[in-house]
Order: C-alpha cells, then sequence, then structure tokens
C-alpha cells in the first residue's frame, strides 16, 4: 500500500497540476522515474507482446546522455584540476607584484609607505615626492600582495600616529622600516 499512496500523491500532486497548466504531461521529460517505471509496468502488462513503452525507453535512452554527459564533465573538472597548479603561476606574473616604497621629508620626521604595483612606480613615486616626500629609505621589490602588509601595518601602529591615504600611508613613528621588514619576512 505504501506504493499506492506514493502513486496516488504524485498523481494529485504532480500529474493534475502539471495537465491543467500546460494541458500535456510527458513521462519522458515530466515525470519521476519511480512514476515512470510503475507506468511502464502497467503498459509491459497490458500490452499484447509485452515490451516496455517507447517513452520508456526514450526516457532511459536521455538519462543514459545524462549520465555520460556527466562523466565527461567530471573528467574534464578532474583534469583542470590536475593541470591548475601549472598554469597558476601566479608569482612570476609582473601584474601582480608590489613594489613598497619606505619615502621620508627630510628634517620633519614623517615616513611615507607607498604600496604600487611594478607597472605604476613611477607613478607612486612621484606622487610621493609631490607631496614632499623626496628621500627615498627603502624599497621592496617583488611582494607578493602589498595589501596585507599594509593592513598588518595598520593593525600594529596605533590610529594616532599615522595617516592612511589610498595607497600611502604617512607616520610619524621611526621603527617604521622595521616593521616592514618584519612583515615582508612573514609573507
Amino acid at each position: 500500500m505504501p506504493r499506492a499512496i506514493e502513486f496516488k500523491h504524485w498523481v494529485n500532486n504532480d500529474l493534475l497540476p502539471t495537465l491543467c497548466e500546460t494541458g500535456e504531461y510527458s513521462m519522458v521529460t515530466d515525470a519521476p522515474l519511480a512514476q515512470a517505471a510503475q507506468i511502464n509496468a502497467v503498459h509491459q502488462v497490458t500490452s499484447v507482446n509485452g515490451e516496455p513503452s517507447t517513452w520508456y525507453q526514450e526516457k532511459i535512452k536521455l538519462m543514459e546522455r545524462v549520465d555520460a554527459a556527466n562523466e565527461r564533465a567530471i573528467q574534464a573538472y578532474e583534469k583542470m584540476l590536475q593541470l591548475k597548479p601549472k598554469l597558476a603561476v601566479w608569482p612570476e606574473r609582473d601584474l601582480v607584484r608590489h613594489i613598497l616604497l619606505v619615502m621620508k621629508k627630510p628634517d620633519v620626521g614623517e615616513y611615507s609607505f607607498v604600496r604600487c604595483q611594478r607597472r605604476g612606480i613611477a607613478r607612486g613615486r612621484q606622487q610621493a615626492v609631490d607631496k614632499g616626500f623626496t628621500e627615498q629609505l627603502a624599497e621592496f621589490k617583488d611582494i607578493p600582495n602589498g595589501v596585507n602588509v599594509m593592513n598588518r601595518l595598520k593593525e600594529l601602529i596605533p590610529r594616532s600616529s599615522y595617516n592612511p591615504k589610498f595607497n600611502t600611508m604617512i607616520c610619524d613613528n621611526p621603527q617604521f622600516i622595521d616593521l616592514v621588514h618584519q612583515i615582508i619576512n612573514e609573507l
């Protein structure tokens, strides 16, 4: 009896509403596999030669095609995972590498930490010079993620002693360069 209750539930909740909405119900595309198998069993019993219905055979063929497509997709995904370490060689790319500059205003004791990508180093240096930071104390090349260094500096230095603006950080702490060295070594 549980199968009969399940079948009645399918008729009332799936078959009849679909028939009312669209006017047709395709056993190939709309029916769940369990109900399609039940209807096919009834068809085999009542047919003269006892063959399965054509729509059930179509449904089985479609399911086999979907399974084959899923297998190909899984194989492609696994191959992509195997190739991924070979393809993603981020440290070699120039676009993601950053250069960090530590500039100083002469006779004032203010330090500027400038983070820029390698391709924009001239512009970053010029902006620091325009703000009065003419003396370059240090230059750190090929940092994989300069944003992490800047965020780490913000955590270590008290908020009252620095002023962050865009890719620059102005600070009056003379141990600024030592902190940058420590953070870069941690990366």
